[in-house]
């Protein structure tokens, strides 16, 4: 339920680009969908109800987010999106990756909400406000390396997992949960189809 905020957010901000060029009525949807998104994470993990559809949707929704935001700033900032252009396309392109591998590799869309995931979208949230605030020309390269180094993650903890998984939360987990798998596999007896 919470996360529908985001994807409102998202859709009314991409929406809202075509017909305003209006940073206040941006940061007011961004704002209000970041504040939805913490939220709905700490109530996630405060009452343990995640789920893998919600987990899902929650990473959906944040792309989504994302996605709006940079078209947003790709519209209203282009000089400053010019500017930082190299490590845009390369976030961009690692991301893809990213996802293509994973929903090839398991048929899903990672959701591992890792604790480097986690923190790199509250910075990447409070850098984006913060861009539309200040303008510092630093910020858009910093948000495409964290973004990157974010999905740099993804792909070594899809490596990893040998089945899909959500909320791993870092590369060593993946690791320990793949251990598990393969002396899980070790320990199970072996089925003979033979006659005894």
């Amino acid at each position: 339920m919470i996360t529908s905020v985001r994807l409102v957010a998202a859709i009314a901000i991409l929406t809202g680009c075509h017909f305003w060029n209006c940073q206040p009525y941006f940061l007011a949807l961004f704002v209000i969908a970041g504040i939805s998104d913490m939220l709905d994470g700490f109530i996630a993990r405060k009452f343990d109800c995640c789920t893998e559809f919600g987990a899902t949707l929650d990473s959906v929704s944040d792309l989504l987010l994302y996605f709006a935001g940079a078209i947003f700033l790709t519209l209203t900032a282009t000089n400053y999106i010019c500017a930082s252009m190299v490590p845009i396309v390369i976030g961009a392109a690692v991301q893809v990756f990213h996802l293509a591998y994973s929903f090839h590799k398991f048929r899903k869309f990672p959701a591992y909400h890792s604790v480097y995931s986690r923190v790199s979208a509250y910075a990447i949230y409070f850098s984006v406000i913060a861009f539309c605030l200040w303008k510092p020309p630093f910020i858009l390269s910093t948000i495409a390396i964290m973004w990157t180094a974010c999905s740099l993650e993804g792909i070594i903890i899809s490596t990893i997992l040998q089945r899909a998984t959500i909320n791993v939360d870092s590369i060593f987990v993946a690791i320990r949960l793949k251990d598990e798998i393969v002396q899980e596999k070790a320990t199970r007896p072996a089925l003979s189809c033979g006659p005894h």
